[in-house]
């Protein structure tokens, strides 16, 4: 078809399907694209989202539509997501496997997404004036009714609609009468004290509509409530369109959602919330806190790329069809292609931007028991961390839960009922109910049945007769074991050996699909009576649920604290959310493969000696921070006052605390659009520092083992601009930082031309004057002094402390735990000693001591101990703890036919197969070896040993 010069009305008409979200894979090459490589070559882990654009141009003549274009792009790449590590498209994991994923990797950096936290719009909340000039308000998605303090009238708003008296929008929805509204507001027209409450209204609601009816000239003789009521509302509504057609549905769909688009269903919604707020006015129900959770809503990373992709989407059409108006104006609609019309960068770009500037922050509010961790706590209430055994809810559908109420004597009533609950599905109201105990009941059996999801919430208000069921998504649930008639169902033996039988993984499922766990959001907790021993629930008939453990209610970080009850709240605190994040350790396997920015590894870490239950469930015992020390409580010398330490300098000179330093300098260059190469610069364009570029290469690149110092160059680059001259455009070490060239890494980037470069220097760290440390209990101190080892006191056995501590830190910090953590536990000193003489027992078959230390039995010296000291040369104290104090024998041997000779009765040697009067040697032998030969010899092998004659 020839294209359409003229200036022709046109209908573009732009449609996106078959969305296709593909694996990570190379941009130029297709190839898979993996983790480690995007973090060596600094790009995003993403993957090519494609869809079908459908794209319909019609000539708009009058009445009629011409079509133009009507074509279809299939497969377009309309832009790039990034893709979660170790999710169900990532390519899996190539390096690190004690790597758990969850994060994003971001321009060749790891991003995290935090979770939001954000009030619940489909929440019903009736909030109480904080000051003396607020009002009392209701609220309900973006739809709020507040009460005047002075005249006591009910005003409604909400989008797209001025502040109007609630009665009036009522009587536009068909409630005319007053009667009808005293039903739907107060529901008991004999309640007098509601009834006076909402009187105002009414009558202020019938002055408003007797003004605008003679305001608008036409006579009200013959029209009834509800006309005027529309057209006063239409009046009101921010619309260039008039109000016309429907009125009553256009009216409604600027109010609350309800499961019915019935504009009685609408009424009957507004005048139940005006219930509420009357309710919570005169006293007889309490108004809602706005930082409960019980209106708090969680969202994950999935959660806030799902709404940033909805922005972005919205951008996505409006760029794409501004560039199609762009071709029909100018007629070149023949020549139309997916890369003309597409604009991938949108959606790449702006999910880029996201991580980057971190736009997913959190607002801190108060903590809960059992979801939100109590001791984690960062500065200025920021952020939370959620308890180790809390979940999030994930988004269900409710069309099961609707079919089970309706089997459950629930009603889809018409009106308020008097004395009935009503009942509400994720903020919509479904129905009534005469017996709500019966209910809630029967639901609670299904679920724990599995007819419904675990995971929906089942609960009821009794102040305001409601019952609310939740299946959405973002709620905080914990787990708690459930009790019946002063039992707990998990303490039988049946299920107790089908647990045992089970795999680990599948344990918590089995509770949960067997109705032996319950997971309990905020809602339905208020309806909970909960113990938190076994015992405290067996005791009473009351109980409902009891804690799986009391360790429950804390986050990771402050779960791997041995002894925090013992500690101060505030030490417990700095070490869950400060020091124990800041320890250096082992924090990947992974270490030569990535290239982060700044990182600290200890040479020698060390697993604690003491640790929690859910320390040893969470952590990674080969990923380690931290070494045990001996600690030595002394005021030596005064140079550990207060939190100051004294450190043995022998000990670091061993390897005591030693640590690498990583850093890494990176440069990025555009070859296609810059003059800007990576090269060595020439001796005249660094002459004000001839020496920073002798370690550099021809490609400016340093040499690996190379030794850095303070402006040095660490990446040379040069361009030449005007009159050909070069200008240096290195990249020079800061003052006061030195190092080892450890790494080089050249990548491309996402872009043709791109070219990245990173250099990664390492030093090497040993304790200095000032530098920090910290016990697992909060207890941070600076070095204030190293001594040597000859210079530092000692024990009665010779023992020399590592670190020297202020006995004055303990009463300040009250970190008690310390002390328990070091001395307590049954590892103390006094059961540990082991004494042993030069004639102890030893076993009557081998002569080696015996082990049990109550017999004075000796101390275990096994392969470990022995490769130990040979490794160090030690082979005088290896023959002295394996031959002398061991077993040692002295051995007849027969120098003629080397077999092992007797003792007679009167201690003399002879042989049983030579000449009684051949000489006799003694050997020094363990006695085990003896053993062995005379076994051997039991079983026809003859073990003979060769002796010199003389």
């Amino acid at each position: 078809m020839p294209p359409c010069r003229d200036p022709v009305p046109a209908l573009t008409t732009i449609r996106i399907r078959n969305l296709v979200l593909h694996k990570p894979a190379d941009a130029t090459t297709g190839r898979p694209l993996f983790p480690r490589e995007a973090r060596l070559r600094g790009i995003t882990y993403s993957a090519r989202l494609c869809a079908d654009v459908e794209l319909q141009v019609d000539a708009v003549a009058g009445e009629q539509r011409n079509p133009v274009v009507n074509r279809v792009f299939p497969a377009v790449h309309i832009g790039d997501i990034p893709i979660m590590v170790n999710s169900l498209l990532c390519n899996g994991h190539d390096a690190d496997a004690f790597d758990c994923g969850g994060y994003f990797i971001v321009k060749g950096v790891d991003k995290v997404v935090l979770a939001q936290e954000l009030v619940w719009p489909q929440a019903l909340r009736v909030l109480c004036p904080k000051t003396g000039s607020d009002n009392w308000r209701v609220e309900l998605e973006q739809v709020k009714v507040e009460l005047e303090r002075g005249d006591g009238v009910l005003l409604l708003s909400a989008p797209g609609l001025d502040t109007i008296p609630l009665v009036i929008v009522l009587a536009a929805l068909g409630v005319s009468t007053d009667r009808q509204l005293l039903e739907v507001m107060v529901h008991d027209t004999q309640d007098v004290e509601l009834t006076e409450l909402v009187r105002p209204s009414i009558v202020h609601a019938r002055e408003q509509m007797q003004e605008f009816v003679n305001s608008s000239g036409v006579h009200g003789g013959g029209r009834d409530v509800t006309s005027v009521a529309v057209e006063l509302v239409g009046s009101r509504i921010k619309s260039v369109t008039p109000l016309a057609g429907p009125a009553q549905e256009k009216l409604g769909s600027l109010l609350c959602n309800t499961s019915s688009s019935r504009p009685a269903d609408k009424a009957l919604l507004m005048g139940y919330m005006v219930r509420c707020l009357c309710l919570c006015v005169v006293g007889r129900s309490t108004a809602d806190d706005i930082h409960s959770l019980k209106n708090k809503r969680v969202d994950l990373a999935g959660d806030c790329m799902f709404k940033q992709m909805r922005h972005l989407s919205a951008r996505f059409r409006k760029t794409t069809l501004k560039r199609v108006l762009k071709h029909v104006e100018a007629g070149g609609l023949d020549c139309l292609t997916d890369n003309l019309i597409v604009d991938k960068s949108v959606i790449t770009n702006g999910l880029r931007a996201a991580f980057s500037t971190g736009i997913w922050s959190l607002n801190r509010n108060a903590s809960h028991y059992g979801r939100i961790c109590p001791v984690e706590t960062p500065d200025d209430h920021l952020a939370k961390t959620m308890a180790v055994f809390a979940t999030v809810s994930a988004p269900r559908s409710h069309d099961n839960v609707l079919e089970q109420l309706s089997h459950c004597q629930m009603q889809s009533s018409q009106g308020p009922l008097v004395g009935w609950d009503n009942v509400f599905v994720n903020g919509q109201w479904v129905g009534a109910t005469d017996k709500p105990g019966t209910l809630l009941q029967a639901m609670r059996n299904l679920r724990r049945n599995k007819l419904i999801h675990p995971e929906t919430e089942l609960a009821r208000a009794p102040s305001r007769a409601e019952i609310r069921i939740f299946t959405d998504g973002g709620r905080l649930l914990r787990p708690l074991l459930v009790v019946d008639k002063q039992r707990v169902l998990l303490s039988t033996r049946e299920h107790r050996r089908e647990l045992r039988a089970r795999p680990a993984h599948e344990r918590f499922d089995y509770m949960l699909d067997t109705g032996l766990v319950e997971l309990l959001g905020a809602q339905e907790e208020s309806n909970a009576v909960i113990a938190v021993t076994r015992r405290e629930a067996e005791s009473s008939s009351s109980f409902t649920h009891v804690e799986m453990h009391p360790a429950s209610l804390l986050g990771v970080s402050a779960s791997a604290i041995p002894f925090l009850n013992h500690n101060q709240s505030a030490r417990v605190t700095h070490q869950a959310q400060k020091h124990g994040k800041q320890a250096i350790g082992f924090y990947t396997c992974d270490i030569l493969s990535r290239m982060d920015t700044n990182v600290r590894q200890l040479y020698y870490p060390q697993q604690p000696l003491v640790c929690t239950r859910l320390a040893q469930l969470l952590a990674r015992p080969e990923l380690a921070n931290g070494v045990n020390c001996v600690v030595a409580v002394a005021c030596y010398g005064g140079y550990n006052q207060e939190d100051s330490l004294i450190l043995n300098q022998s000990s670091l000179d061993r390897g005591l605390f030693r640590s690498t330093h990583f850093r890494v300098h990176r440069a990025t260059l555009d070859y296609s659009s810059s003059d800007i190469r990576f090269c060595r610069p020439e001796t005249e364009v660094a002459r004000s520092n001839s020496d920073g570029i002798d370690k550099l290469d021809s490609d400016g690149l340093p040499f690996i083992g190379a030794e850095m110092k303070a402006a040095d160059v660490v990446i040379g680059k040069a361009g030449r601009r005007q009159a050909s001259k070069l200008v240096d455009h290195s990249s020079k070490l800061r003052k006061l930082e030195q190092g080892w060239v450890d790494q080089v890494v050249c990548s491309g980037g996402d872009e043709e031309g791109e070219r990245h470069v990173r250099v990664r220097l390492r030093e090497a760290r040993c304790p200095q004057v000032g530098d920090k440390f910290s016990s697992m209990h909060g207890q941070k101190g600076v070095v204030g002094m190293k001594l040597r080892q000859e210079e530092l006191l000692f024990t009665q056995q010779g023992i020399v402390p590592d670190v020297v501590i202020n006995p004055h830190a303990f009463p300040s910090r009250q970190t008690l735990a310390q002390m328990l953590e070091s001395v307590r536990l049954h590892h103390l000193s006094e059961d540990k000693m082991k004494w042993r003489g030069a004639s102890g027992p030893v076993h009557p078959l081998t002569h080696q001591p015996v082990k049990d230390r109550k017999r004075e039995g000796g101390t275990k010296f096994g392969e470990m101990e022995r490769d130990c000291l040979i490794s160090h040369g030690a082979s005088a104290t290896v023959k002295e703890r394996l031959f002398f104090v061991s077993d040692r024998s002295l051995v007849p041997v027969c120098t003629n036919c080397h077999r092992l000779a007797i003792l007679n009765c009167k201690q003399h040697p002879r042989c049983l197969f030579c000449n009684p009067q051949q000489r006799i040697a003694t050997l020094d032998m363990p006695h085990a070896c003896k053993l062995l030969s005379m076994e051997l010899r039991s079983m026809g092998v003859d073990m003979r040993f060769r002796v010199s004659q003389h």
